[in-house]
């Protein structure tokens, strides 16, 4: 569902890789002993509130963070 003040929608697939457990600074050959899936994402993004140069976000949390965008 699409927010109602939302007014240029954007979507585009990504492959989502799903660590299952805590790591940090993980070798090229260790890497894959973190990975437990793979799954295809749907990032969407409303990108008037992406590039609302009124409010000067740092991040893009409105964008992409409205309930049932990001999937």
């Amino acid at each position: 569902m699409i927010p109602k003040d939302a007014k240029t929608v954007h979507y585009e697939a990504e492959l989502v890789i799903i660590i299952g457990k805590k790591c940090s600074k993980v070798s090229k050959e260790q890497a894959m002993d973190y990975v437990v899936g793979v799954m295809a994402g749907n990032d969407v993004s409303e990108h008037i509130w992406q590039n609302d140069e009124n409010v000067k976000d740092t991040q893009w949390w409105r964008a992409k963070g409205a309930d049932t965008l990001a999937r």
